[in-house]
């Protein structure tokens, strides 16, 4: 009673966003997905449950959800996302599902991580990072995609109140709730991170979140005018550039991973990075796609060169433009260093053959001035260098 009541809790409250309300500086819904935008508060809760160790726990928040409602206001849960009865209608899901050997691949994917007996040579931070990460861009990868192509359905059969809806959620998982900068914490957030990287900003915007923009929003045109078609061209043209970022984080990784031991986490983010698009890369370049899984799983160091070299010729594959991908320490387009630095294999390489051709010349000199014989040995041979022309030769 001597210290009273405090009459100010109103301004306090947690209140949700309104319902229209842009999400990052990315999109504006036409309907209520805020509820499923929450999936990437799940995913954060996650990653704080691994740290703890607390892996029962991390399976349970995995398969039953707790902060993210789908349309019906029921629990919508990471693995609903991952085993969502409809993915069969992306028609990359028979490629990814062969590349696994499992229709299953994406929840399998996470579960992985999560049971100490499906990797059982892995770190606790490996096995943190494979949940997390395969999150993120495996399982919501394939819950966005498979939004998108329900809209599309529900576009060719004239309903359009439900393929507005499915395009919103597509967009509310691929940006997000939260984040540390305008862009959201999924695929938007991390095309923002990596465009520094790999020098593909435009002004304060990555290249794929300036291009995604207006593909989100061209994409609600085309459903409520019924433009069917337009929509799956947009579709399309939203699956290659989210493929930029992950191949940004795999050629990322790959540089980091450079000088790696086993063990590390980053082998583990790298691993997921890679594999979530391999299968696109194996069906057309299988020895593209060997490269880079051997050279990014959780053994032990990366090649960057090769694998910069694996994804060159992978761009096809992944309908990807190398321009968008930029350069890193390595240019995406030629697998070149960008800073001899950098290169520290290929300069050495550089250095071994100059010291190779250098001995060569010297043994050419060596044999050509080998020790004379008799006959010579009478009148004594003087050598004279010339430094000017002996310079040539370093």
């Amino acid at each position: 009673a001597d210290i009273g009541k405090y009459n100010f809790v109103d301004e306090f409250n947690c209140k949700d966003r309104p319902a229209n309300r842009p999400f990052a500086d990315v999109y504006i819904p036409d309907t209520d997905v805020n509820s499923v935008a929450r999936l990437d508060i799940d995913i954060r809760e996650l990653e704080i449950l691994m740290d703890e160790g607390a892996f029962s726990a991390a399976a349970d928040l995995y398969k039953y959800g707790r902060n993210a409602l789908d349309s019906d206001s029921k629990t919508l849960s990471l693995q609903d996302l991952a085993t969502d009865s409809n993915r069969n209608k992306v028609p990359e899901y028979s490629v990814y599902s062969q590349y696994y050997n499992d229709g299953d691949y994406a929840n399998n994917f996470v579960k992985s991580g999560l049971l100490a007996s499906k990797m059982p040579g892995a770190t606790i931070e490996q096995r943190k990072e494979i949940v997390v990460k395969g999150s993120q861009y495996v399982v919501v990868h394939l819950g966005a995609l498979t939004a998108m192509h329900e809209a599309l359905s529900a576009c060719q059969n004239g309903r359009v109140n439900d393929a507005m809806a499915d395009w919103d959620k597509a967009a509310a998982l691929l940006i997000g709730s939260m984040g540390h900068t305008n862009y959201g914490s999924m695929f938007t957030g991390l095309s923002q991170e990596r465009c520094k990287e790999f020098n593909t900003c435009r002004g304060n915007d990555a290249r794929v979140n300036a291009e995604l923009r207006p593909l989100l929003f061209s994409g609600k045109t085309e459903i409520s005018s019924k433009s069917c078609n337009a929509l799956s061209e947009s579709i399309d043209d939203i699956k290659s550039l989210l493929n930029v970022p992950l191949v940004q984080s795999a050629l990322s990784y790959s540089q980091t991973n450079k000088h790696a031991k086993k063990g590390d986490a980053s082998l583990a983010s790298g691993y997921v990075f890679a594999r979530a698009v391999l299968p696109l890369i194996e069906k057309v370049d299988p020895k593209a796609a060997s490269v880079i899984a051997k050279n990014m799983d959780l053994s032990g160091r990366s090649n960057p060169e090769a694998v910069y070299s694996a994804f060159k010729s992978s761009y096809a594959a992944l309908d990807v433009d190398c321009s968008m991908v930029g350069k890193g320490d390595y240019d995406a387009c030629t697998a070149e260093p960008t800073n001899p630095e950098t290169g520290g294999d290929y300069a050495g390489a550089v250095v071994g053959i100059l010291v190779a051709i250098i001995g060569a010349v010297l043994l050419v000199f060596l044999f050509k001035f080998k020790k004379p014989s008799k006959e010579q040995e009478e009148q004594p041979v003087e050598f004279v260098i010339d430094n000017k022309e002996d310079s040539n030769l370093v």
